[in-house]
């Protein structure tokens, strides 16, 4: 079953003529008569930010900041883009200081290529008006940037942002502005091969996430959060029945007993995970108490912009300008919250995805163990936790595959995993992480593998 998941349109070129102000009158120094106006043309490859938050098209009401150098050395000001004054020319923007006097490139610094800087924050927060640091008041009424569902009607919090060299005197300046927030959503597939789950009332929340940005920088296009306490860090509720706008946007059925439940959008601050026993979980509690919960994973899949598919494995992390989705299966014999992989994509329309994924494997040394006990138990039924069958010349091979580093113990794995006709055939993929095997408690015990010492190791065909 094909389900499109994620669909955008490229807007066509979004022209802002900027018009601006200096610190002194124009009839101050005749010769700035003669210096050019700054004009800009802006591209947004997603749904836009305007009052009207519209979804294609050009740009012609609402509000964007430009902020530029003076010509005072490291001194910058910011001006207010107003789109929508012309009633013939909606979509020019004028940029206006106080004094409401056109912004000249005489009147910018930065040398024979300054860089020049566009953002959509809202002109009535904190800090909005003048200065480069956005500092956010406390509270979620002042601030649109906390971890909320993605406002997908308004865009009231989809933070654009971009920043580019220009060549001094350019006619038209070209910004393309990228989503500043990072956006995520849950997948949940049930299996009710063993026992029926219903996630209708549940609450499925993930753990200790700092979703309360303090402010923003204009300059660099990145949040300041507070990493030093722990308050800063809570949960982050996707799913509950108290609230209509976190509820489960789409749900089908797929073959074998299978339920997909899909959550709303989410966008929060971009952030590293908290790690150790700090580290966030994702948790399912059902309607009857019934409760699953699973530690995130530790890696995820980046579209490279070359594969159909993404398949370059980073750190797991919450990314600016991308789009994470989150996907697990939940059994009820034995009750687990298995991961599969997480794809991390460009904020940009990809088309339709089967939603019907492979688990995605190995992360600790135990789960390395706990394998091979299914593999010689020929439980091909939990083996789909580790790895995926291939067809590889007429013949189904398991694909294990490692998603993080991982330290194995040579006595409780040398031979421990013969070939049997029960499980099949099967390889190992380590996805560019680093296998080691420990021999003993010597400094130099601890040896580094491939996939095929590995698959010599556990086979019990290496000495």
């Amino acid at each position: 079953m094909k389900s499109n998941i994620l669909t955008y349109f490229i807007l066509p070129a979004i022209v802002l003529t900027v018009t601006g102000c200096s610190d002194r009158n124009i009839d101050d120094d005749p010769s700035e008569l003669d210096s050019p106006p700054v004009y800009v043309q802006a591209d947004i490859r997603h749904n836009s930010q305007s009052r009207a938050y519209q979804p294609e098209g050009e740009v012609v009401d609402g509000t964007y900041n430009l902020t530029f150098p003076t010509t005072t050395t490291d001194v910058y000001n910011v001006g207010e883009v107003n789109f929508g004054i012309s009633a013939e020319n909606p979509q020019i923007g004028y940029v206006t200081l106080p004094g409401d006097l056109p912004l000249k490139w005489l009147s910018v610094g930065g040398g024979s290529t300054p860089t020049l800087y566009l953002d959509n924050i809202p002109r009535n927060l904190d800090g909005a008006t003048s200065s480069t640091t956005v500092t956010f008041a406390a509270g979620s009424n002042s601030n649109p940037y906390i971890a909320a569902p993605f406002d997908s009607i308004g865009g009231s919090n989809d933070l654009l942002w971009g920043a580019k060299m220009f060549q001094r005197n350019a006619g038209t300046l070209r910004f393309d502005l990228q989503h500043a927030m990072a956006r995520v959503r849950l997948i949940i597939t049930v299996d009710n091969t063993n026992g029926e789950i219903d996630l209708t009332g549940a609450t499925v929340k993930i753990t200790k996430l700092n979703q309360t940005p303090l402010s923003f920088d204009r300059i660099e296009g990145t949040f300041n959060l507070n990493t030093d306490d722990m308050s800063a860090y809570s949960d982050l509720v996707f799913i509950t029945p108290d609230d209509d706008t976190r509820d489960w946007i789409h749900q089908y059925s797929l073959p074998d007993d299978k339920n997909v439940y899909q959550s709303p959008d989410f966008v929060l601050p971009p952030q590293d995970i908290l790690q150790d026993e700090n580290r966030p979980q994702l948790i399912i509690t059902l309607a009857n108490g019934v409760q699953y919960s699973g530690i995130l994973p530790s890696a995820m899949l980046i579209g490279d912009g070359v594969h159909d598919e993404p398949s370059y494995p980073v750190a797991f992390s919450f990314l600016s300008q991308y789009v994470l989705t989150i996907r697990t299966v939940v059994t009820d014999e034995p009750p687990t919250l298995t991961f599969m992989p997480v794809y991390v994509m460009k904020w940009v329309d990809k088309g339709s995805f089967d939603e019907e994924a492979h688990q995605s494997g190995i992360y600790t040394a135990q789960e390395f163990y706990k394998m091979i006990e299914y593999y010689n138990n020929g439980n091909t039924f939990q083996l789909d936790r580790y790895g995926k069958q291939k067809e590889v010349n007429n013949n189904k091979v398991w694909y294990f595959d490692f998603w993080h580093g991982v330290t194995l113990d040579y006595d409780r794995i040398k031979g421990k995993m013969k070939v049997n006709d029960k499980a099949g055939p099967f390889v190992f993929s380590f996805n560019n992480f680093t296998i080691s095997v420990k021999y003993d408690d010597t400094e130099d015990g601890t040896k580094a593998v491939n996939s095929t010492e590995l698959y010599s190791i556990v086979t019990g065909n290496s000495n």
